[in-house]
């Protein structure tokens, strides 16, 4: 697992993630001989794609500079195979939606958050003040997710 670059300003920043996304779950409590312990309920290699999550952000904090203690907006566009259960219409589409329960979209958020936290270039997750964020699934190419961060601005806040 690797990442890519794109600084384009001074209150954003974009770079990849290269890798199978996984999910993070809670916490679950489970006993252990010397007492109780907390263990993350998250998917199968979350250790790995954490790591690459927070390299990833630690290289960007250091090219980009870190956003600190600013409220933000980050982008996650979250790439998978395509299994071969899709129609043949889907294939050759080469893109479709990433369908099912076991990819949760906010537990795939979560674990890219705290990543994000994890490699300094947010001071908290508890900064994040909007997310936009989708999954699909591509034929061909690179896995992973495309994944960007910028400066809130309360002059675009409408609701």
């Amino acid at each position: 697992m690797s990442a890519t670059l794109d600084l384009t300003s001074s209150t954003q920043c974009s770079f990849t993630v290269y890798g199978v996304p996984v999910t993070q779950g809670g916490m679950r409590t489970v006993p252990t001989p010397a007492g109780y312990r907390q263990i993350s309920t998250g998917g199968k290699g979350l250790l790995p794609w954490r790591q690459a999550v927070a390299r990833a952000a630690r290289e960007a904090a250091e090219a980009h500079g870190a956003f600190g203690a600013d409220p933000v907006v980050v982008t996650l566009d979250f790439r998978f195979p395509m299994p071969k259960a899709r129609t043949k219409a889907q294939r050759r589409g080469g893109v479709w939606y990433h369908l099912g329960r076991r990819d949760d979209i906010d537990k795939l958020e979560r674990a890219m958050l705290d990543g994000l936290t994890e490699g300094g270039l947010i001071a908290d997750d508890g900064n994040v003040v909007e997310v936009h964020k989708r999954k699909r699934e591509y034929v061909d190419g690179w896995l992973g997710c495309d994944v960007a961060v910028r400066v809130a601005d309360l002059a675009e806040a409408t609701l």
